[in-house]
């Protein structure tokens, strides 16, 4: 999760330039790459799904990194080790905490 947040509070003033989507039914892609001050390229997906007409972004991967799937490795590892009730215990306090 921090890493996420590094990534998008480390950018300001960079350029975001459309790539390109793709859609397939109720699903989609949007890419962009954000080119940094010293003309690095970071490549953004964001995975949306059409609710009622309405596109919602249900996960975003920054560099090939899925968030999504960066959560479910954690939950699963933190799951390996205790159990669900411990997962769920350790959210609540997260979001409380925050």
């Amino acid at each position: 999760e921090r890493t996420y947040l590094d990534k998008v509070e480390g950018y300001s003033g960079e350029k975001v330039l459309y790539v390109g989507e793709r859609v397939d039914g109720k699903y989609g892609i949007v890419v962009v790459k954000i080119v940094t001050k010293k003309d690095t390229e970071i490549l953004v997906k964001y995975k949306l799904k059409n609710k009622g007409g309405e596109w919602l972004a249900y996960d975003i991967s920054i560099q090939g990194v899925s968030l999504v799937n960066n959560y479910r490795k954690q939950f699963n590892s933190i799951m390996t080790r205790s159990s669900y009730e411990d997962l769920v215990k350790k959210l609540r306090k997260k979001v409380e905490g925050e």
